[in-house]
């Protein structure tokens, strides 16, 4: 009988993973149709108004629970279930011509045209004038690091810690009608839209490249994996598609749309079951120790760090820490870090990576030396 019951709890998780490996898709804002799309990532089934009764809809978001997008002449921003229920076009409003839209496990960005704004994700401590001294700003983006955003019309890319500070408008400069902006791990991309090209830098702004892909039509709001960079084509009825080196260009990966604007994919979590995570200081480092439950398709993870809770976190792990656990079965793990000041108070966050290069954070736990 316990074997039957383990085996019926295993292929549970596989059915379970199952729906979310294979569950991906690709949203779109159809601005002329006031709409938002869906396809699944692979371009099929792709239906153009999963949510209809938007106004001017620009910039799109997802995580695991909603879509939100901004509706640019009401001023607001709108929430609904990944499969288009309970739509909300007002689930923020206020806003000052919002545009691009970016969330992370905390917080919503915007833009409202020469400032960015920033809410809880649910909806709540709205602060339109989070950062200030934009120019025209147009899109945005956020990894667990920083806050990235174009500005059009002094042809820069900005960049702010995740606490607004640290502000620099021009981190990257020489960009054409620069409009939609996204960072994976290693790069930073974005659609120079006057040039009709998408630019890429490393994450540290070097290494730029004005024209890494071109286009044959106004290329504007870009998504990415860990294979593919896809882009909408403003003006016209396509969505486009590029390996992440620049090649195999499929400017029609997917058709139909209406003046395509915002683009993005909604995201697997890998599927790690996770017991605890904690910190402890001890007479010369800091403890870190974590247990999972079960670990599926999990490679391994990384240890981040940072001086304050919503500060800019840094990766303190070099290789990754390999996975020892599995579907049926979790494990404990430890890690040391000695590169400690004492009296200072740090926060880490805990990152599972799996074998498609999917990751989850997880914490932030408080540890004071």
């Amino acid at each position: 009988m316990q074997t039957y019951v383990r085996n019926i709890v295993f292929w549970l998780l596989i059915f379970t993973f199952a729906q979310c490996a294979f569950g991906q898709y690709i949203y779109w804002s159809n601005f002329a149709a006031n709409t938002i799309g869906r396809a699944n990532v692979d371009s099929s089934s792709p239906t153009q108004s999963l949510i209809s009764g938007c106004t001017y809809p620009y910039g799109v978001a997802v995580n695991t629970q909603y879509i939100y997008w901004t509706n640019f002449t009401p001023k607001t921003i709108g929430r609904a279930n990944l499969n288009g229920s309970n739509v909300n076009q007002s689930f923020i409003s206020g806003c000052v011509n919002p545009t691009g839209l970016a969330i992370n496990t905390q917080y919503i960005y915007w833009t409202n045209y020469s400032y960015i704004g920033r809410a809880n994700l649910d909806g709540s401590s709205v602060n339109h004038y989070f950062i200030s001294g934009c120019s025209q700003v147009t899109e945005i983006a956020v990894n667990t690091q920083y806050i990235y955003w174009t500005n059009y019309s002094t042809n820069t890319i900005g960049r702010a810690t995740l606490d607004g500070s640290s502000l620099n408008q021009s981190f990257i400069s020489g960009c054409i009608g620069p409009a939609g902006v996204v960072v994976n791990t290693q790069y930073i991309y974005w659609a120079n839209l006057d040039t009709k090209k998408i630019g890429r830098a490393l994450l540290d702004g070097s290494s730029v490249n004005q024209s890494f892909i071109s286009g044959s039509t106004y290329i504007y709001g870009l998504a990415i994996d860990t294979q593919y960079i896809y882009w909408a084509n403003y003006g016209s009825t396509t969505i486009s598609r590029a390996l992440l080196d620049g090649s195999g260009v499929n400017p029609s990966f997917i058709t139909g749309c209406s003046e395509p604007v915002g683009l993005a994919l909604s995201t697997d979590a890998t599927y790690i079951e996770l017991l605890n995570f904690h910190g402890e200081a001890k007479e010369d480092y800091v403890l870190v120790t974590w247990e999972t439950a079960t670990e599926l398709a999990n490679a391994g993870f990384q240890i981040w760090r940072s001086e304050s809770k919503d500060g800019e976190y840094t990766q303190i792990t070099g290789l990754l820490i390999p996975s020892q656990g599995g579907s049926t079965w979790g494990a404990r793990y430890e890690y040391r870090d000695f590169s400690i000041v004492p009296g200072k108070v740090y926060w880490y966050k805990l990152e599972d990576v799996d074998f498609h290069g999917n990751r989850t954070f997880h914490g932030p736990v408080q540890v004071q030396k």
